[in-house]
């Protein structure tokens, strides 16, 4: 999306503000609020709630499900927030960037796990977008701020989901002009976080959700790419590095084959299918390329940003799998095994659905609780967010 792409597109979005004005009107009265709290206001338990709980102007979505009641009562943790408020950022823009990642991730330090058993993630990034709305766009899902990164044209630069919403910022100013009037700025954040919605990413609390679900291959057009691949996310990684230098296919397998240290020419050759099945390489004048896709794993996107909708759509298995988890809230690895067996005839081992798990594993979709069970990361519960609301048998 170039800049003349940008300005089309905010035209359209201003064409439609009226559908608008109720969230505009929302976050419009928390940010004020925000902005405007005196210490003592500001250091009330009903001021904390507002900050934690409240989903005025940005929505939580699956966010909403962690919670954090120990938070409204550590000095530390409120003290820092209003510090935040009142600190002038520096005016080089990645040094701003750099610096905001830096307090978001102090201060989840502190709220993780002593305050909370999961990330409070989209509760954090949503008091971030109410403190500093010339910096937070206020986009809490990790692949939302990924999409829109990606249609802009930026690099990730090393930053986090704080110091990429602050890229994003900085991008709009670019395009759209610079601005210091508070009405545009919110504006202008609600116009990007319509972007990822007109790329079919709507969260659970945006009217246009069941029509953004991600669209999934029907199972008899799936592949079972995924559960042939043994490995690990950095040789994915690899693989998709020795080609960026574009080589045929036999100098492709010679490179890869010099850093296994053991891979035979088949094995190699299969490994490149599986990542060519995967979306991150492509043919271009008889030598393999990075795709679009392939790039931004280079770039460091996280690799569930970029694999995460490949597999869900593409691959059997991995969205009844985060269904299963949702259905359950967590499951035993014998088990997860055992109901995604019934879901293909053809898996008679305990093989491929292993494999299965260990790679949504790897993409951080799913983790292990307490207790040694499976259970769904926020990552993972996103994700699942999206899906069409599929029944899983077994």
């Amino acid at each position: 999306m170039d800049g003349d792409d940008l300005k089309a597109a905010h035209a359209r979005f201003a064409a439609e503000k009226e559908r608008h004005s109720t969230e505009f009107h929302g976050y419009h009265a928390a940010v004020t609020r925000a902005q405007n709290a005196a210490w003592d206001t500001w250091n009330s338990a009903e001021f904390q709630r507002f900050l934690w709980d409240d989903e005025a102007g940005v929505g939580l979505g699956v966010g909403r499900k962690v919670t954090v009641p120990g938070v409204l009562r550590d000095p530390e943790i409120i003290g820092t927030l209003w510090t935040l408020r009142k600190t002038t950022q520096p005016a080089d823009l990645m040094e701003r960037a750099r610096r905001l990642d830096e307090v978001f991730s102090a201060t989840m330090e502190r709220i993780y796990p002593r305050h909370a058993s999961r990330r409070p993630q989209a509760r954090l990034i949503r008091i971030f977008a109410l403190l500093l709305p010339t910096e937070v766009v206020g986009l809490v899902w990790d692949h939302r701020v990924y999409e829109l990164r990606r249609r802009f044209g930026l690099r990730i630069h090393g930053r986090g989901v704080i110091g990429q919403n602050v890229l994003i910022q900085e991008t709009l100013r670019r395009e759209l002009g610079t601005t210091t009037d508070l009405d545009e700025i919110l504006w202008r954040n609600l116009f990007a976080r319509w972007l990822t919605c007109r790329q079919g990413l709507a969260t659970a609390d945006d009217t246009s959700a069941a029509e953004d679900a991600l669209r999934l291959k029907p199972a008899a057009a799936q592949n079972r790419g995924i559960t042939g691949i043994t490995g690990t996310v950095d040789m994915l990684v690899s693989i998709v590095r020795h080609a960026a230098s574009r080589p045929t296919l036999p100098e492709l397998i010679s490179a890869v084959q010099r850093e296994s240290r053991g891979w035979t020419v088949d094995t190699v050759r299969s490994r490149i299918a599986a990542v060519k099945s995967l979306n991150l390489l492509e043919y271009r004048e008889a030598a393999l390329c990075p795709t679009r896709l392939g790039d931004d794993l280079l770039d460091g996107a996280p690799p569930s940003d970029v694999l995460a909708p490949v597999l869900l759509a593409n691959n059997i298995g991995v969205a009844p799998l985060l269904i299963l988890l949702r259905d359950a809230e967590s499951l035993s690895l014998t088990e997860a095994i055992r109901r995604l067996r019934s879901l293909d005839p053809r898996w008679r081992t305990d093989t491929a659905p292993r494999r299965l798990i260990f790679w949504t594993r790897a993409l951080g979709l799913l983790e292990h609780d307490e207790r040694g069970s499976l259970r769904l990361t926020d990552a993972g519960a996103a994700w699942e967010e999206h899906l069409p609301n599929t029944p899983v048998d077994g």
